[in-house]
């Protein structure tokens, strides 16, 4: 699949802010998240995190189920979301969840305390992780 594929995770507002997660179809290669935010001068990229996509494949079926239960019924649509290898927009209070997980991921070590990361950023209220990002 070639990342020119966009998929969207919930609603999102498309003349707002928004996240973009980049899941990359190589097993060697890497996923990034960015933040896009919405100024007078156009839209700008900033490049919140980057981890292996063999990490990430470690993480992603808990870490995607985690997200969509947590959100409301307001801020997706009726299909259940789901992540995709290609590019996914976020809502920036999706994008703020996975940006803590991520900044953890970022600190190990090949697949050293994996689990353990991921248990706490699951036990974690969804508030908690927004205050942690900010």
């Amino acid at each position: 699949m070639s990342e020119k594929n966009v998929y969207d995770f919930g609603v999102i507002d498309e003349k707002g802010d928004f996240c973009e997660f980049h899941w990359s179809s190589d097993s060697v290669g890497e996923c990034r998240l960015d933040v896009i935010i919405q100024t007078e001068r156009g839209p700008r990229r900033t490049t919140l995190a980057i981890i292996s996509t063999q990490v990430w494949t470690l993480v992603s079926e808990r870490t995607i189920r985690e997200l969509a239960e947590g959100m409301s019924e307001d801020e997706r649509t009726k299909k259940f979301p789901n992540l995709k290898i290609g590019i996914n927009r976020l809502s920036p209070l999706i994008g703020r969840e996975l940006a803590v997980l991520f900044w953890a991921l970022m600190e190990v070590a090949e697949d050293q305390n994996i689990e353990a990361i991921l248990h706490g950023w699951r036990e974690l209220a969804r508030e908690e992780r927004w205050w942690l990002y900010s």
